[in-house]
């Protein structure tokens, strides 16, 4: 079943989507997204395996969210 997992949700769908947003937003914009990958992997072992958030989490996690805001926000 792990395996079955990673194969899915691990790899084959956010491959998909990752291309729809390679296709809806051009490549440089949607390889930004790619920082989410850590923040959402941490998401997933706490709801998955209980792992502790601890606050340098909660900080890492802060970081790449106001780093994709600010490469994303309109220009003024």
């Amino acid at each position: 079943m792990a395996l079955g997992y990673l194969i899915v949700f691990g790899t084959v769908l956010p491959f998909l989507w990752f291309n729809e947003g390679v296709k809806a937003l051009g490549a440089a914009r949607a390889s930004q997204f790619i920082n989410l990958v850590p923040p959402i992997a941490v998401a997933e072992s706490v709801l998955i395996l209980g792992e502790p958030m601890t606050p340098a989490l909660y900080v890492g996690a802060a970081l790449v969210v106001v780093g994709l805001y600010l490469t994303n926000k309109p220009r003024s």
